[in-house]
């Protein structure tokens, strides 16, 4: 097993100069979202990963079953443990060198279904999609290839643009409401993640449910949801956060609730003027709430 690092690893020093070096980690996990959200075997992994880490400055050298003997674990679990190293190297934890490879590509050989065919799109588009063969939504029967819960932002960019070719095509029609909202949650998401930099982040089930409520709350209107993201950016609480240091920019934190989506809407001029959000045009043929769509477009009045 080659060398991990722990990423901003500067962050964790509370006492410098100091023998054995001392670390924090109450405040930076209880406020921690994506830690929170970690599966329970990779969360416990990565305490054990910031303590040995205090030995090295920030970086960890160790066989595998060196590191399972030092965490306690079993020498059977060495493979587990490959795989939420992983884990935690997509989602921006710790970094891996040598032999682990890039997470990306450990990550291929795990999830099933990868598409391995891709090609840029044209500029102007959402982030740099590589679309594949992904089956865009034809029906309310679910018929379609699904993005899964948990995989990384490539691939809900995927799914998008085979939902931009079918709309594009006029090959959309009639889709129904959960489909209609699982689409309109990853195109939230996918936008979320090129806005805040949390490229690496992924699209797991809570935050599928938190963006699913979202829409269900207002009726559907992604709209909303799209410009809450871009007035986050303007809101005098986060100025305020980053001011102080602090970046609380995650799904959670931004809808919250639908008074806090509202009023983040509502720094946007286009909302306020009722105008369609670019990104839900391009990829979901959808018009404004407000304006006059027909039925079988995505994000007509049948799907709210």
């Amino acid at each position: 097993m080659a060398r991990i690092t722990i990423a901003n690893w500067s962050r964790f020093q509370h006492y410098k100069h100091r023998s054995p070096p001392w670390i924090k980690l109450h405040r930076s996990l209880l406020d921690n979202r994506e830690w929170v959200d970690l599966p329970p075997d990779a969360a416990k992994l990565l305490v054990g990963l910031w303590l040995l880490a205090a030995e090295g400055d920030g970086e960890i050298d160790l066989a595998s079953d060196a590191l399972a003997w030092r965490l306690r674990l079993p020498d059977s679990s060495t493979e587990a443990i490959s795989r939420q190293l992983n884990e935690l190297h997509v989602r921006g934890f710790i970094v891996l060198a040598g032999c682990l490879h890039d997470a990306s590509t450990m990550l291929d050989r795990v999830e099933e279904s990868r598409v391995e065919e891709r090609y840029r799109v044209p500029d102007g588009t959402l982030v740099e999609l590589e679309p594949g063969v992904a089956i865009a939504p034809t029906s309310g029967n679910g018929n379609r290839t699904p993005t899964r819960s948990g995989t990384r932002l490539p691939d809900i960019q995927e799914h998008l643009a085979a939902v931009l070719a079918a709309v594009s095509e006029e090959r959309v029609s009639q889709v129904g409401a959960d489909d209609l909202r699982r689409v309109q949650a990853e195109l939230v998401f996918a936008y979320w993640a090129h806005r805040t930099g949390h490229t690496k982040a992924l699209f797991d089930p809570k935050r599928e449910t938190r963006l699913v409520q979202a829409l269900k709350r207002n009726g559907g209107d992604v709209h909303q949801l799209l410009y809450a993201i871009d007035g986050w950016f303007r809101d005098p609480t986060f100025k305020r956060m980053a001011d102080e240091g602090r970046k609380l920019d995650g799904i959670q934190n931004i809808f919250t609730d639908q008074e806090r989506i509202e009023r983040l809407a509502d720094h946007q001029k286009p909302y306020q003027e009722g105008k369609p959000h670019p990104m839900a045009v391009k990829y979901l043929g959808a018009a404004h709430p407000q304006e006059e769509v027909n039925d079988s477009t995505m994000g007509g009045p049948e799907a709210r």
